[in-house]
């Protein structure tokens, strides 16, 4: 139950990784000329035009992340977060559809060869996952372990990398679009309460230690500097170290920060932290099983398919060299 969608956008670039080591994996039991074993002249020609075209669709796939392009090093839409609403979710969902339509009518699978067939297998794959985790998108605990009121700073401090005042001034307009970024996930909490799925008592107790630790220091309270504060002025300062920035751009700079996190994030982490106050009250103080949720029986079977099927492809997919 801990386990999140795979193909939520706040976790996409975990998929990511995923699928490079499933192709990593493949590569590994190909044939090493990577052609079609029957003999064929056209496999290769077919399979590069197919492999060209895979890259192009998971480039337009990462332009519905900003926040995973930002983890790969991409600093495209750098001044923006994902959007976690249902209706993004929805739209994300009808472009992978068209996209392995367009795929299966421009593409013969038995054209291709072993490596190009499987990345296929695996785009359609991850539609499958996709239209099954949709029924199930309520069953997520938001506000988990690592839930988006982690992540978030997590994300800005880690990956977020400054080497511009345009890239400060990214970092501060993602700043800015912090409160309505993590209302969407309260949004989404609010519903899947209303659907009966609440996290274990211990999670609300979890993320109300976490919301307390991230806004622990200046600017959120007055005492000490907050771990995202700190990474503000570092990276202001490099920048002023390195004669990018003056020193009077910097304070304008730390300025706009401060306001954006004081009338931005910190006012959604109170409205989090409230909520979850409120609503820890409706958690039983034992955890229980998916048993005990709406319609839990399928939704045990729903993620143990999930988490054998990925299992088989990675074994089916690893061979000796």
């Amino acid at each position: 139950m801990l386990l999140k969608v795979a193909l939520d956008l706040e976790k996409f670039v975990k998929m990511k990784l995923m699928i490079l080591a499933l192709l990593g994996a493949i590569v590994m039991g190909c044939d090493p000329q990577g052609t079609i074993q029957d003999g064929s002249t056209e496999g290769p020609i077919t399979s590069e035009a197919f492999k060209e075209w895979l890259d192009g669709e998971f480039a337009t796939y990462l332009d519905f992340s900003p926040m995973a392009k930002t983890r790969l090093g991409d600093k495209s839409d750098y001044d923006q977060l994902d959007d976690p609403s249902d209706a993004a979710a929805d739209e994300r969902l009808s472009w992978r559809r068209a996209s392995v339509a367009a795929m299966q009518s421009q593409f013969d699978r038995a054209q291709l060869d072993v490596e190009a067939q499987r990345s296929y297998d695996l785009w359609v794959f991850m539609l499958k996952r996709a239209e099954e985790a949709e029924r199930f998108r309520r069953y997520e605990y938001v506000f988990g372990r690592s839930g988006p009121h982690t992540g978030l700073p997590n994300a800005l401090i880690n990956f977020h990398k400054v080497d511009s005042m345009a890239d400060i001034k990214a970092y501060i307009s993602r700043l800015v679009a912090s409160g309505a970024y993590l209302d969407a996930y309260l949004t989404r909490a609010k519903l899947a309460a209303e659907a009966g799925v609440r996290a274990p008592y211990f999670d609300y107790d979890v993320a109300l230690s976490q919301i307390r630790r991230v806004n622990q220091g200046f600017p959120f309270t007055g005492e000490g500097q907050s771990a995202l504060w700190r990474d503000i002025t570092t990276k202001i300062g490099a920048l002023v170290e390195n004669k990018d920035l003056s020193g009077s751009d910097a304070e304008g700079l730390e300025a706009a920060a401060k306001t954006a996190i004081v009338n931005h994030m910190k006012p959604a982490y109170d409205r989090i932290a409230a909520w979850l106050i409120d609503d820890r009250r409706n958690v039983a103080d034992v955890a229980t099983g998916a048993w005990a949720l709406p319609d839990g029986d399928a939704y045990y079977a729903y993620r143990l398919k999930q988490m054998t099927t990925l299992h088989s492809l990675q074994t089916r997919s690893i061979k000796p060299v």
